[in-house]
């Protein structure tokens, strides 16, 4: 059976020692792409993951098809191929059913908390909106994109197309297929909180932390990445 974690009392301030005490978590910056040309590259493919659970907070994004996480390749990725936003829902693409909404809209101008986990053993994927449970994926099928999956090259864009345009905050990836509970005590009163005592295997804060163009890897997967295109930071946040 796939590893499920608890954090319910994992939530909290993250960061290290300092005078015998623990920095306060912030978050203060976010990434705002423009859909022309904007998008984050990583330095390597993320790994291929078995069970995962993606997790980010998006706001705005109007047209159809703009990609949060792509791949490079438009035969690899498998479920990570495209995460999308399409028709004011967050979209993945399945070979067997094509465009599949896992969310509702997420085009009113404010901040949601997206979550998404694939159980291997079950085959089953789920859409988390803003801490509660939104869509549940059965016999998902992603044959086409079979290739190192699952995993992604890129945020804000699949191959050269597909250009986000919206801002993004706090995109993590975990080994793991987080509950819902876990689920909900992340998104908490929908701010976002620290990570660090989960062990993602990827967490880009896009902006906390972080000096323009990089960001920093914050997981174990310390793949960092390249803002292309983009040279600022946004003060756009979560609150």
């Amino acid at each position: 059976m796939p590893m499920q974690i608890s954090i319910s009392n994992a939530i909290g301030g993250g960061g290290g020692a300092q005078g015998g005490g623990t920095v306060p978590f912030t978050n203060t910056k976010s990434i705002a792409l423009d859909g022309v040309d904007d998008y984050v590259s990583l330095s390597s493919r993320t790994q291929n993951f078995t069970d995962f659970t993606l997790s980010f907070w998006t706001k705005g994004g109007g047209g159809n098809y703009k990609t949060i996480v792509g791949s490079s390749s438009g035969t690899e990725g498998g479920i990570l191929f495209a995460i999308v936003q399409a028709g004011q829902k967050i979209q993945y693409n399945d070979a067997s059913s094509g465009w599949t909404a896992l969310t509702g809209s997420v085009t009113d101008g404010n901040w949601h908390h997206i979550v998404l986990t694939y159980n291997s053993s079950s085959n089953t994927l789920l859409g988390y909106q803003n801490g509660s449970l939104h869509t549940t994926k059965t016999g998902v099928d992603v044959s086409s994109r079979s290739t190192n999956a699952h995993s992604f090259t890129q945020i804000g864009r699949r191959t050269t197309t597909g250009y986000y345009n919206a801002t993004l905050d706090e995109i993590a990836v975990f080994s793991s297929v987080l509950t819902s509970s876990d689920v909900s005590t992340i998104y908490g009163t929908g701010v976002p909180t620290s990570l660090a005592s989960l062990n993602p295997v990827h967490w880009w804060r896009c902006g906390d932390g972080d000096t323009a163009p990089t960001l920093t890897d914050n997981g174990s997967g310390s793949i960092n990445a390249t803002m292309e295109n983009v040279t600022t930071f946004s003060t756009d946040v979560p609150t």
